[in-house]
């Protein structure tokens, strides 16, 4: 089976995804692209060394094409929903860029949408798949080291103002502090917080510029998160357990190394351990780290499309309901509202 794409959306975002598809294990083809203008469509097939490919510059006219399988989604975030439920509608499985919603009503939308019309439909959390992900999900549920208890995570960028605008959803916590919930959750199985504590800055438009998050979980679990959209930071994300902790030292969204140290590490005592994975060799210019690694996404939806499911079970919907609601209470606490609620 070939899966045949559409790109809606022809952004920083979809260049990246079209790229990294070359170095996908199943068989990926895109056959289409639309975007803003019938212009800029063509420019992106052409950039992106497409030739048989059709562009559109309306999105709908790429939902009707019949030689299109699946839609992946680039757009701002507000306008996800809207065609991602086109989409389905039209017959095509959807791969949306997270947010795939911006609350939780917009997402059981399109899952009753996923169910009605039987597509496949998931939020695009590519963090989810990288190989170093899986492996320390593994060691979570082996207990390599104990019992989890703390989640301790930090991501911050000096982001431009066109990511700042609560009309399309787009701020800080939905543009770089949802990696930070994203980590948390899937490091504690996805279990519902028991309580969201947040606090930080909004500016005057009703933005959020940071803030600091708490997450309580179940037998005194908790994570403690941190996102800023005016300064650059380390970006790390540390694990503790009961025998020592696991921490991504950079890019914890889309890593390729962790350090694992068991017991106290000091100079004469405890064992540290590092753990790698390479990306194919790749002389392209992607507009974000490790962009290459947004294949695995890709090739996770192919198989469960193959398999006859209408969701991921590693980026599920319940995972998409739970996401959302989190990021929805932590707005909550911030005093961040966007016209869609």
């Amino acid at each position: 089976m070939t899966l045949r794409w559409g790109i809606i959306g022809c952004g920083l975002i979809s260049h990246d995804f079209v790229r990294a598809l070359r170095f996908a294990k199943e068989n990926h083809k895109v056959v289409a692209a639309a975007a803003s203008s019938l212009e800029k469509s063509q420019n992106f097939l052409t950039e992106m060394k497409i030739d048989d490919g059709k562009a559109y510059g309306d999105y709908a006219e790429l939902c009707k094409d019949e030689n299109v399988d699946i839609v992946y989604i680039g757009l701002l975030n507000d306008a996800h929903i809207t065609w991602a439920l086109k989409a389905m509608e039209a017959g095509k499985h959807v791969l949306s860029e997270k947010p795939m919603g911006l609350n939780e009503k917009q997402i059981k939308q399109m899952i009753d949408k996923s169910r009605e019309t039987k597509r496949f439909l998931m939020e695009a959390v590519w963090s989810r798949f990288f190989p170093l992900w899986l492996e320390i999900k593994n060691k979570i549920h082996d207990k390599h080291l104990g019992e989890l208890k703390v989640v301790d995570i930090s991501f911050g960028q000096d982001l431009p103002e066109t990511r700042r605008d609560t009309t399309k959803g787009e701020t800080p916590l939905y543009d770089i502090g949802i990696y930070t919930v994203v980590l948390a959750l899937y490091a504690f199985d996805d279990e519902r917080p028991e309580a969201v504590q947040a606090f930080g800055e909004v500016n005057d438009k009703g933005v959020d510029q940071w803030g600091n998050i708490t997450l309580k979980f179940s037998k005194g679990r908790h994570a403690i998160l941190y996102f800023n959209g005016n300064t650059k930071l380390l970006n790390q994300g540390t694990l503790s357990f009961e025998k020592g902790n696991i921490t991504f030292p950079q890019y914890f969204w889309s890593p390729l190394e962790y350090h694992e140290v068991r017991g106290e590490l000091t100079p004469t005592k405890g064992e540290k351990k590092v753990c790698t994975y390479e990306l194919p060799d790749d002389d392209s210019k992607y507009n974000f780290i490790n962009s290459a690694g947004l294949h695995f996404e890709a090739d996770h939806a192919y198989k469960r499309i193959q398999e006859g499911e209408i969701e991921s079970d590693i980026m599920s919907h319940a995972h998409s309901l739970n996401l959302h609601e989190t990021l929805y209470r932590i707005r909550k606490e911030l005093g961040v509202s966007f016209p869609q609620d």
